[in-house]
C-alpha cells in the first residue's frame, strides 16, 4: 500500500512542477501538500465564494431600487393621466359605445354637455394648436381625432360636441379638415402627415 501511496505523491509533485507551482526538485510547503492531499488545491475558498455572492446580491438590490424609483415616478405620472382620461366619459368610453341622439327635424344635432378637462389652458397662456389625426364615421356619428401640438395629447370628439374647451364645429371630408372652436376663437385643423 505504501508503494502506491508513494507513487501517487511523486506523480502529484511532478504535476505541480509542470504546472509551475513548485520549482523542480523542491518539495512544496506543508500547506500546499496538505491542500493537495485534501483535494482542495486550486479551488476557491468558501470565504471568497461567500463574498462574491454577497456582492452579487448587493448589486441586484441596488439595481432593483434604482429601477423601482425610475418606474415609480413614471407610473405615477401615467396613472394621473389615466385617471384624468377615465373621469372624462367621452374619452373613457370606446367609440363603438358612444350614444348619439337622433337628429331633430330641424337638422341640428343634439350637443352633449361640456366636459371640462383638467389640463385645459388657463387664461393668458398661449393657445394650443391642434392637428387632425383621424376620422371615424359610425352611422350618423362622426368622431374626429385631434392632437394638441404643444403637449401631444390626443383625444376624439364627436362633431357638434365639446371636450376640454374644444368644440368640433364641422368636418370637411374632401379637404380633410375640421373646423374647431377653441375658447371662443375658430381654428381649422388639417390632417397631419405621418412622421417617419
Amino acid at each position: 500500500m505504501s508503494l502506491i501511496s508513494d507513487a501517487l505523491k511523486k506523480t502529484e509533485q511532478l504535476r505541480l512542477e509542470q504546472a509551475g507551482v513548485l520549482a523542480p526538485g523542491i518539495r512544496g510547503p506543508a500547506r500546499t501538500r496538505r491542500a493537495v492531499q485534501a483535494g482542495t488545491f486550486g479551488q476557491p475558498s468558501s470565504k471568497l465564494l461567500y463574498c462574491n455572492v454577497a456582492l452579487l446580491f448587493v448589486a441586484l438590490i441596488l439595481m432593483a431600487v434604482v429601477l423601482h424609483r425610475s418606474n415609480g415616478a413614471g407610473s405615477r405620472v401615467e396613472a394621473s393621466a389615466d385617471s384624468a382620461v377615465a373621469t372624462d366619459p367621452a374619452i373613457a368610453a370606446p367609440a363603438t359605445t358612444t350614444a348619439v341622439a337622433p337628429r331633430e327635424a330641424a337638422g341640428t344635432a343634439a350637443v352633449a354637455p361640456t366636459a371640462e378637462s383638467p389640463d385645459a389652458t388657463a387664461p393668458g397662456m398661449v393657445e394650443p394648436f391642434y392637428d387632425l389625426t383621424g376620422v371615424t364615421v359610425m352611422g350618423q356619428a362622426t368622431l374626429v381625432g385631434l392632437i394638441r401640438r404643444s403637449d401631444g395629447r390626443s383625444f376624439w370628439v364627436n362633431v357638434g360636441e365639446t371636450l376640454g374647451g374644444v368644440t368640433v364645429v364641422s368636418y370637411d371630408a374632401a379637404a380633410e379638415r375640421a373646423t374647431l372652436r377653441v375658447d371662443g376663437r375658430q381654428e381649422i385643423a388639417a390632417m397631419r402627415n405621418a412622421s417617419p
